[in-house]
């Protein structure tokens, strides 16, 4: 934080009781947050704001009750209470004081909100263009900004390529696994002709397969007729010769 505390202003003679008052929580609560106790510097300031008649306004309690709730990483809460400013009556130093504060809540937060951060230093300077610490934060957020930017870039690049690698894989996959299904096919086709053909030549080797009682069975049969073959020869020779030649 750069600007860790607003000083009281001392006012005139005409002050009321409220006022003074309010003076001394604050003074209370800068001893506090000065020796780094700034839960009960928060108390201090929140008192301070509590004396306030209605319709008053302390800019000094408010602002420095913000810095105590950062200075704890209620960093939430500080944002809120910076925000809660009214800076209508605040002069440009006080402003730029106050823009500054919450651009820093801003780039406090677990996840940093650097483009809120960023316009916020951009009108801390606006109203205090001398504050090199405020131009340093605004350099500094908006480097976080670019490398941000160049690292969402990468990510994206290579999740493209991620995204093409996957598609050409599953592309390679898809056509390796057609072309597994056609060799599997082709395969199963010709085991398919193979098995047909090798059933076509049992059948065939069955049909011309002979059983040795059915080869007993013809070979005595052809003997049978062998032997009436040669009886009917036997009887045509023993009969008379027959004349052959014509009548004419």
């Amino acid at each position: 934080m750069k600007y860790l505390l607003i000083a009281v202003l001392f006012i005139g003679i005409g002050t009321t009781l409220s006022a003074q008052k309010e003076r001394k929580f604050i003074r209370n609560g800068t001893s506090f947050y000065n020796d780094s106790n700034y839960i009960e510097s928060e108390i201090e300031y929140k008192k301070a704001l509590d004396k306030l008649e209605e319709g008053e306004r302390s800019f000094e309690a408010e602002f420095n009750l913000g810095d105590s709730y950062f200075q704890q990483k209620k960093y939430e809460d500080a944002l809120k209470q910076f925000q809660s400013i009214d800076t209508e009556k605040l002069n440009k130093e006080q402003k730029g004081a106050l823009h500054h504060n919450i651009g820093n809540s801003y780039m406090a937060q677990q996840q940093p909100d650097l483009d809120n951060a960023i316009e916020s230093y951009k009108t801390a300077l606006r109203n205090n263009p001398a504050d090199n610490e405020t131009r340093y934060n605004l350099i500094a957020a908006m480097k976080m900004k670019q490398d941000q930017e160049n690292e969402d870039e990468n990510q994206d690049e290579n999740e493209d390529q991620e995204d093409q690698q996957d598609q050409q894989d599953q592309q390679n996959q898809d056509q390796n696994q057609d072309q597994q299904d056609q060799e599997q096919d082709q395969q199963d086709q010709q085991d398919q002709q193979d098995q047909q053909q090798n059933q076509d030549q049992q059948q065939q080797q069955q049909e011309n397969q002979i059983s040795e009682e059915d080869a007993q069975r013809i070979l005595e049969s052809l003997n049978q007729d062998e032997q009436q073959l040669q009886e009917e020869m036997q009887k045509i020779e023993d009969s008379a010769p027959v004349n052959i030649e014509k009548n004419w």
